[in-house]
Order: C-alpha cells, then structure tokens, then sequence
C-alpha cells in the first residue's frame, strides 16, 4: 500500500472509532423524574399575610409554584405550593 493508501484508511479508521465510542465516552443524558419539594400553607391564616392573594404573590416570589387549594374553613383555604 502506498501512503496516500494507508493516511484514507487510517481516517476512515479514526472515523468510524469515533461514532462508536461517542455514546461510551459521552451518554446521552436521561430524562429523569423530577424531584419536587412541596409546602402547604394555610391560606389568609397567617397575621403578615391576611389574604389569599398576598400569600399567592409571597410564595410566587420565592419561586414556589401552585399546586392546589383544598378547602378548610370558608375563606381559609390550604394551598399547596412546589419547588
């Protein structure tokens, strides 16, 4: 073989080894579950915040987002938040 011979086949080599080893070197990375932290909060119970919507608008600030209400008393309901 002749060098020119030998260099494309060395490429071709280096190549193909290439796009073999690449899911080895380097996996994909998996769509995992996500691994919420949930808070439950009463709420217009707490003094600093009497209204639903001031605690809406507390834990949406902190990067909490809602969830859920379930009710309790009449206007005091619990609201779940996750982060």
């Amino acid at each position: 073989m002749d060098h020119f011979s030998k260099t494309c086949l060395a490429l071709i080599v280096v190549l193909l080894s290439m796009i073999v080893l690449r899911p080895v070197l380097s996996p994909l990375s998996a769509a995992a579950a996500h691994r919420y932290k949930y808070t439950v909060v009463c709420g217009g119970c707490e003094t600093s915040r009497p209204h639903i919507d001031d605690t809406l608008n507390f834990y949406a600030l902190q990067g909490w987002e809602f969830v859920e209400a379930i009710p309790g008393q009449p206007s005091q309901p619990f609201l779940i938040f996750r982060k």
